[in-house]
């Protein structure tokens, strides 16, 4: 998405990736309307679209862009909006039209402009493991995955480390983090730098490496 896009397009935005579910409508770069609630994805996310929607006096087909968040986050919430995005694309004869952006990328990115250096994000991802964002200059690989050895390593260092708080926690982290909170309304200010926001033929959630699934067996599971 070029800055021209941006400045001159309806973009509707939703975050299902945290405990929050956040649904934003940008029009020519700025906020017409945004709501957000702490209830199920799957329970809430059409009653909010719906509900800016009709306040705005827009419909579906007014909407030039679909810009979603891939993650890290809640699978679920985000298989959840990319499953809606999709329909809606397809029932307003819309192609080309979804985009997306990763949530430690944003949280970064507004740190980075408020003057915060040398620092790293940490996230959820499975037991032992979590997600880590640092600012690396090839925008590709700013997120990798470390394990609890590795934080502490980092955290003995002058590096600044925030923690980002996930819907599913599998194991609190026994360390003392600061916490940063994922603000959607912060994408207003980076949709500017297109490298934040992807363009792919197949929208996913973001995942450190594939599923790896082990064929049942009556040995394995008896």
């Amino acid at each position: 998405m070029s800055k021209l896009d941006y400045c001159d397009s309806t973009i509707l935005v939703l975050d299902t990736s945290s405990s929050v579910v956040f649904a934003g409508l940008l029009k020519n770069g700025e906020w017409l309307k945004s709501t957000e609630s702490t209830e199920p994805t799957l329970e809430i996310l059409f009653t909010l679209v719906n509900q800016i929607l009709n306040e705005c006096n827009l419909h579906f087909d007014e909407i030039d862009y679909y810009l979603y968040d891939r993650g890290p986050g809640s699978i679920l919430g985000i298989r959840t909006a990319i499953a809606a995005i999709q329909s809606w694309e397809i029932l307003s004869d819309k192609k080309n039209s979804i985009r997306s952006f990763q949530s430690l990328d944003l949280i970064g990115g507004s740190l980075k402009r408020e003057g915060k250096e040398n620092f790293s994000i940490i996230s959820d991802w499975k037991k032992g493991y979590w997600n880590i964002w640092q600012d690396h200059r090839d925008p590709e690989k700013t997120i990798s995955t470390i394990d609890l050895e590795g934080i502490q390593t980092l955290c003995k260092t002058s590096h600044s480390t925030y923690y980002l708080p996930q819907r599913k926690v599998w194991k609190p982290l026994p360390l003392e983090l600061e916490s940063t909170l994922l603000n959607p309304l912060k994408i207003k200010d980076l949709l500017e730098n297109s490298s934040l926001i992807k363009n792919t033929a197949f929208q996913t959630a973001y995942l450190p490496e594939q599923t790896k699934y082990i064929k049942w067996n009556a040995k394995r599971h008896r």
